[in-house]
């Protein structure tokens, strides 16, 4: 098992930002999709996306790409057009 600090290390060898896979789905006829899954890999989100399409539901599937490192300074919310970020700073006690 590794350490903090050989975990950080690692993670700083690979790309800052990991693709995500939201697998979305709704009942034929609905207007509303619903979260169903999540995958990290292409290849399985197709997959888990073809399984769910075959139980007679309508899969979609939406790629989105996160930070992979902790966010260890203060909090934040990136708004919808993806590039306006929102800064939290801390209330002082």
């Amino acid at each position: 098992m590794k350490t903090h600090s050989e975990l950080i290390a690692y993670q700083a060898t690979l790309d800052p930002i990991r693709d995500y896979f939201l697998i979305m789905e709704r009942p034929v006829g609905s207007f509303t999709w619903t979260f169903a899954k999540i995958a990290t890999d292409e290849k399985s989100a197709n997959q888990k996306a073809i399984d769910i399409a075959m139980t007679g539901t309508c899969t979609r599937i939406i790629r989105g790409q996160l930070p992979r490192m902790p966010d260890e300074t203060f909090n934040y919310a990136t708004l919808a057009d993806g590039d306006t970020q929102f800064n939290i700073t801390p209330s002082d006690p």
